[in-house]
């Protein structure tokens, strides 16, 4: 006679079983479907006077909550969580800002914005934040660069004929 023990391959995967294969969670959010169910429908039956019908729609609604709650997990985490990650998600503000800190290989303080009067100082570091006119002085930097790159090779260039024409050496 064989015994079969199923073995979780992920230890966070294990949850004890309480009744019926059910764990405490279960268990709890389907006694609350059950008890809230069962409320409504007396509820709406007796007290407003709705069809049996109209009463298992509001029935149905009423016990959606707790009954997922219970028992769904999504991508690993409780109903409740990714339903709060998706509010936030839906509700919040998609806006982004990009704060990047680039190290230099000078060890001593650099001083990088004005604020208000004080300098505000960071440890071998520069910050800057990207937005519309940050691309704009990049190119205009980088142009200023290759003409200045442009004018030394011109420059570098004609002292080297000019040295040629000479005939000496470079």
């Amino acid at each position: 006679m064989a015994v079969d023990i199923e073995i979780p391959v992920e230890i966070n995967e294990y949850r004890e079983k309480i009744v019926g294969g059910m764990t405490a969670r279960q268990l709890i959010g389907g006694l609350c479907a059950v008890a809230l169910g069962v409320g409504s429908y007396f509820l709406c039956t007796k007290t407003l006077k709705l069809s049996v019908s109209s009463a298992g729609y509001v029935v149905m609604l009423l016990t959606a909550l707790p009954l997922a709650i219970g028992f769904l997990t999504i991508d690993g985490r409780p109903f409740e969580e990714y339903l709060g990650l998706m509010l936030r998600h839906i509700l919040g503000r998609h806006r982004m800002r990009l704060d990047i800190t680039i190290p230099t290989d000078r060890s001593e303080t650099c001083a990088v914005k004005q604020k208000k009067g004080k300098r505000d100082r960071r440890l071998e570091g520069e910050v800057f934040v990207i937005d519309k006119k940050a691309g704009a002085r990049r190119r205009s930097r980088t142009a200023k660069a290759i003409k200045a790159a442009k004018k030394e090779y011109r420059r570098e260039k004609r002292r080297y004929k000019k040295a040629a024409k000479k005939g000496g050496r470079t």
